[in-house]
């Protein structure tokens, strides 16, 4: 994170977000409905691709579910399975299968689960995909998973040993996928930059509950809101604003950074916050955020936060920041990127401050 006033400039913070993927495989007898797990229960690492890490560096991208449009992390989750029989060794550079042979019919109902480490901070989605019998005798070596985002995009490519099913036999796989922010369990300290008139010294947190920061689903896949707030994660800082509900939008969501009040709480983990805030929300609208153009490749995101002299009006003694996504019709929020100062900062009305935030994605 660059803190700037009056030009001058601190060390970048970096806070990485990271994701993979994890699979198992079964042959499933449609007479009998047993499972084969012929290369064993345990669960095998995949390969995370380019594609992937693009889609969530560039923190912009939305899908749609029941007339609702959910951001990045929740719609992996719509994600399609898919089998082929390519040979050809799973790269970061893939975007398609080598050899499709299949798409998943469906999700095996109830199958769907969430679970969480606080740990390492991380939130596991699985989800069971079932695919058709094949007309004749099949092999497959090869697998993915893709997500909807402009059309289906490829997330993930493996290699599987070479398994054949009959006409009266289906694949079955199983599907982890996980996230991890170890900031929600360990926040990340600022030390020894001071920039201007403001000593940004302190801690930055990914706070709030599980279910708001990474969303959540049911039993069945199905995206669910936490509280009634808007359908978002808050792991990337969006400046973009999009509809939280069908056209005519009436309830847009948007990225914002808050100045927090003096002497503000650090909620453990999987606590929502409880601070007030200082002047007025940021809007892109205003020109008080601004976004470097996403460049593929680079898996990174630069977010400029402006606040100017009038913001607040008067000279104010403020405790950090709040990066978050709120809607239009609220001014609080429930979980975000909280920026706590180790002491009390002075914020004067003949100074503006200027805020670059750097979010990046890796594979685990």
């Amino acid at each position: 994170m660059n803190f700037l006033t009056k030009q001058k400039q601190s060390n970048i913070l970096n806070s990485n977000i990271s994701i993979g993927g994890e699979w198992r495989i079964s042959v499933v007898n449609k007479k009998n409905n047993k499972e084969n797990f012929i290369l064993g229960k345990d669960m095998r690492k995949n390969l995370i691709v380019d594609q992937a890490l693009d889609i969530l560096a560039q923190s912009k991208y939305f899908a749609e579910y029941n007339g609702i449009n959910y951001n990045t992390i929740p719609g992996f989750l719509f994600s399609t399975a898919v089998i082929g029989n390519g040979t050809s060794t799973a790269l970061v550079s893939d975007t398609s299968l080598q050899s499709q042979l299949q798409e998943s019919i469906g999700i095996q109902a109830g199958s769907c689960s969430v679970s969480d480490n606080y740990t390492t901070g991380s939130r596991t989605f699985r989800k069971v995909y079932d695919f058709p019998s094949p007309t004749s005798r099949m092999t497959i070596s090869e697998a993915g998973v893709y997500t909807p985002y402009n059309g289906k995009k490829l997330i993930s490519r493996f290699n599987t040993p070479t398994i054949s099913i009959d006409t009266d036999e289906f694949i079955r796989l199983y599907y982890d996928f996980t996230v991890t922010q170890s900031a929600i369990i360990n926040p990340i300290t600022i030390t020894g930059s001071t920039s201007g008139t403001i000593n940004p010294d302190g801690q930055i947190k990914l706070c709030g509950k599980f279910d708001d920061i990474f969303m959540s689903i049911d039993p069945d896949g199905n995206p669910t809101m936490a509280n009634g707030d808007s359908p978002r994660t808050s792991i990337f800082p969006y400046y973009e604003a999009f509809c939280a509900d069908t056209t005519p939008c009436t309830n847009k969501c948007f990225g914002t950074c808050f100045m927090v009040e003096a002497n503000p709480s650090m909620p453990s983990v999987n606590q929502s916050l409880t601070n007030e805030w200082v002047g007025t929300r940021l809007e892109q609208a205003a020109g008080d955020i601004s976004a470097t153009a996403y460049t593929l490749g680079t898996f990174y995101r630069d977010i400029t936060y402006t606040f100017l002299n009038t913001n607040p009006v008067a000279t104010q003694s403020f405790g950090g920041f709040l990066f978050t996504v709120t809607k239009t019709d609220r001014q609080n929020t429930w979980d975000g990127w909280f920026w706590k100062f180790n002491n009390n900062q002075i914020k004067l009305n003949t100074k503006k401050i200027v805020i670059v935030l750097r979010q990046s994605v890796s594979r685990i």
